[in-house]
């Protein structure tokens, strides 16, 4: 079971994304601002993050650039309705891995969330082996 970090401050849009990933049998900790994502992130193994960009308190973008000093190799997709090609560019340049933009279909961001971590896992995977 893989375990995914939730950082979207709209309830409903977070109940409903974790509603979904808790069916296809994913561990789902929801979080509301970018603060608290810091704290939970830092008490938690997550192995992949969906972020909005827009939170009440941390700028996605600032939040990227944290979360990546403490894990480099975390996957972050950002889920977020800022589709400027700006934005999307900033997002990729600052580590994300993935950037889906709002509205969006939950098989979308299912497929892309499994490719992240199909990645991830094979990533690590060759990491150990060097070890």
């Amino acid at each position: 079971m893989y375990n995914i970090l939730l950082i979207e401050d709209d309830t409903a849009l977070n109940k409903a994304i974790s509603v979904y990933f808790k069916k296809e049998k994913f561990h789902v900790l929801s979080c509301f601002s970018g603060q608290e994502a810091l704290d939970t992130f830092s008490q938690n193994n997550s192995d992949l993050i969906i972020l909005d960009i827009n939170l009440p308190d941390l700028s996605g973008f600032d939040l990227i650039e944290q979360i990546k000093i403490m894990n480099l190799n975390i996957p972050i997709l950002i889920l977020s309705a800022c589709d400027l090609d700006s934005d999307i560019l900033h997002g990729f340049n600052l580590g994300a891995e993935d950037y889906v933009t709002k509205p969006f279909t939950p098989l979308e961001l299912l497929a892309r969330v499994n490719s992240q971590l199909r990645r991830y896992r094979r990533f690590m995977e060759r990491l150990e082996d060097k070890n």
